[in-house]
Order: structure tokens, then sequence, then C-alpha cells
């Protein structure tokens, strides 16, 4: 994806990951390879952490103490703490193994309310990722109703979008979130 200033980002992204151990490591590495083979300045690894419906934060963590010395003379704030339980899957993977690739990674995990979808997470995420690394990657994020619509055909729910979103819990999903 070429942004408005000109630069390249590449995105990675999948709806699923492996189900292995050895099948995520194996993913991460190959991702981790080419970064690496291709002079990659800096990997994003963008990821949620289930919480409160108030909490909003986003934790910018990362494996690396140059890339953290980096980003602290920057003023922005690497966490320690958090995500408390760590990070699994190849999010995680691509976090704790940069180093032994030489590849620049940071983590930006949003706290959402749950694993569905969010896409006040993801317009946080693009805010955050804008101000903080002066990247402005110019997201349509008005995506609400389409977003609803993905998730209806998805779920394989009947009616249309509007009978959905306007009808109380017990005539739809009290667990459909959009």
């Amino acid at each position: 994806m070429l942004i408005p200033d000109g630069r390249t980002v590449i995105t990675i992204g999948g709806p699923l990951q492996p189900m292995t151990a050895a099948g995520q490591h194996e993913v991460s590495e190959a991702i981790l390879e080419m970064a690496s083979e291709s002079g990659t300045s800096q990997l994003l690894v963008l990821a949620g952490l289930a919480a409160g419906s108030d909490d909003r934060g986003i934790h910018v963590i990362c494996a690396d103490p140059e890339v953290r010395k980096n980003l602290e003379a920057n003023d922005i704030p690497v966490s320690r703490e958090h995500p408390e339980a760590g990070m699994i899957g190849i999010a995680g993977l691509l976090i704790s193994l940069s180093p032994l690739y030489g590849v620049p990674a940071v983590g930006l995990v949003a706290e959402t309310i749950g694993a569905s979808a969010d896409v006040l997470a993801a317009d946080r995420l693009a805010s955050w990722i804008g101000a903080g690394l002066d990247l402005s990657l110019e997201l349509d994020l008005d995506s609400t109703e389409e977003t609803a619509r993905k998730l209806m055909e998805t779920m394989e729910v009947s009616g249309s979008i509007e009978e959905v979103l306007s009808a109380g819990e017990s005539e739809g999903s009290s667990d459909f979130y959009v």
C-alpha cells in the first residue's frame, strides 16, 4: 500500500494462524526472514487485548533493547507490564524473535472489548500510528455498517442489517457486536 506521503507499507494479515506452536514458529520465521532480507526499517505487530468496555489503552511493547531505547528517546513509553499474560501465537513470536533477525519490531496492543472485529480499537491503533510514529495511514474507518454486514454474512444471520441493528436482545443475538 502506498501511503499519502509516498512511503510504502506492506501489510500481512489473515483470519487464522497455524494451530500448532511449530507451525506458528515456521510462519513467524518466514516473515522475519523476508523482513530481514528486504531491509525492513520497522515491523509493526498489531494485536488486541480483551479488556473492559471502558478500557481504551494502547500498549507499546518490544523485545530489542535498542528499539526500546529509540522509542523512549522519542517520548514513546514502552510497557514493561502489559499485556500482563504476555503474547502468544504469531504476534508474540514476531516480537520476541525479531532481535535474532535484526528486524526492529514494535508491538502495538489495543485494548478491546472482545474477539469480534472492533472498529473502534482499529481506529485508535490507526490514530496512534499516525501520531506516535508520524505515519499517517489515512484509513477510512467509517465502516460500522459495512463491518456489520460482513459479520452478518460470516455468522449467517437472517434478516436485513436494519432489522438486526434495531432488534432487542430477545429478537437478535445477544452476542452480536459491531
